[in-house]
């Protein structure tokens, strides 16, 4: 059960057709179009985990701009390290993944001083870096890896560059 074979050939993730016929919105088109039931759950789940903590770190429009993206990032990156058509939110997601490694890391000593605060930064980290490294070792056919590595660097770096600093008691910004 999923779209039909046309969908996925007129809008996946095609570096031929990208490069050849600049057919540039197959970078964002990947990002909404799954290959089945199983898959769209998957990554809605997801989402709603990873997502919903970043959101509630740094923003509705930042995590926004963090999933997006990290979507076109890892699927240029993807279209220029493999040869592979794909589709599927798993750029996204990886960028959110970074992206709330990218928010721990820049306001790290935001989190210190209170236990509560430092074992949640541990358990956060924890689910994050368990999460990328499960995701960059599935070598399922049809997963695309060098998208989720793309998707996961350029989440990371978006979020160093762009996200919030926490003001620590003295009121200065990390």
């Amino acid at each position: 059960m999923g779209p039909d074979s046309s969908i996925l050939q007129k809008f996946n993730k095609n570096p031929y057709k990208i490069a050849d016929n600049f057919q540039i919105y197959r970078l964002v088109t990947p990002i909404v179009i799954h290959t089945g039931f199983n898959h769209l759950i998957s990554n809605l789940a997801t989402q709603l985990i990873f997502g919903s903590w970043l959101e509630g770190m740094v923003g509705f429009n930042h995590t926004m701009a963090t999933y997006i993206v990290s979507g076109i990032g890892g699927n240029i990156f993807s279209a220029y390290c493999s040869d592979a058509n794909s589709v599927g939110a798993s750029t996204s997601i990886n960028g959110l993944l970074t992206g709330v490694f990218a928010m721990i890391t820049i306001n790290w000593s935001a989190f210190s001083g209170n236990q509560q605060l430092e074992q949640m930064r541990c358990i956060l980290l924890f689910f994050i870096v368990f999460a990328i490294v499960i995701n960059l070792m599935i070598q399922d056919e049809g997963t695309d890896s060098w998208g989720h590595l793309g998707g996961a660097i350029t989440g990371l770096l978006w979020g160093m560059a762009f996200f919030p600093r926490v003001k620590t008691l003295s009121g200065t910004r990390q």
